[in-house]
């Protein structure tokens, strides 16, 4: 008796065949396969941690020259009062 067709498979569950040559197994023909998919997202993850860590960089950096200027003015604001402060004795 024949197996009844199943057409209701979720796309996850579709089995995926590729041809594979007489007498090698077909782990064995999808390690190529798996090695470049494996290496694809490796580099795509790679990429978008860069991606985010550019953006904090850029968001950090802005925050960074505002307090940087900031106390740069208060310490010649501050300097300014000492001289002035020296200069009344």
């Amino acid at each position: 008796m024949a197996k009844p067709r199943v057409d209701d498979w979720l796309m996850e569950e579709t089995p995926i065949k590729f041809p594979v040559a007489q007498g090698i197994s077909s782990k064995d023909a999808a390690r190529p396969a798996k090695a470049q998919i494996t290496k694809k997202l490796q580099l795509a993850d790679a990429e978008h941690r860069i991606t985010e860590t550019e953006a904090t960089v850029t968001r950090l950096k802005e925050t960074f020259l505002k307090d940087k200027k900031a106390w740069e003015e208060k310490k010649a604001a501050d300097l300014e009062k000492i001289k002035a402060a020296g200069s009344n004795k």
